[in-house]
């Protein structure tokens, strides 16, 4: 399992935790499926790329931080090599106080943080 760290109190009606992988040493294989349960993750990934697969459907991998956001299926999360990665996992329609757009357009999809911030009409810098 991964480690958990508890929000500020002032932000636990909205975020569920922070969460990280970051083990030191060898390369790791990573999988862990991700069950159904409306909450949306916003990922940092500073490791390796990663597949993400729902289940019976071709997977995709992703190189850049994203924001996964609420799914109404399975998906599979695997990531082999020097995985670092860190997350802040969102209670049920917790992340909506934080964005200016409606959260369901985003659903059963993982854009990268650029299109998320683009679609606020907030600029990235590389």
């Amino acid at each position: 399992m991964y480690p958990v760290a508890q929000p500020d109190p002032a932000l636990r009606d909205f975020i569920e935790n922070y969460w990280w992988v970051a083990p030191l040493g060898d390369p790791v294989s990573l999988s862990v499926d991700v069950y159904v349960d409306a909450r949306s993750d916003l990922l940092f990934n500073f490791g390796v790329p990663y597949q993400r697969q729902v289940l019976g459907k071709i997977p995709v991998m992703y190189r850049h931080s994203c924001f996964d956001a609420q799914r109404n299926h399975l998906i599979r999360i695997e990531q082999v090599g020097a995985v670092a990665m860190v997350g802040v996992r969102f209670w049920a329609g917790g992340a909506v106080p934080f964005l200016s757009w409606a959260l369901q357009q985003w659903t059963n999809q993982t854009p990268d943080l650029a299109s998320i911030l683009g679609s606020a009409g907030i600029r990235c810098r590389n």
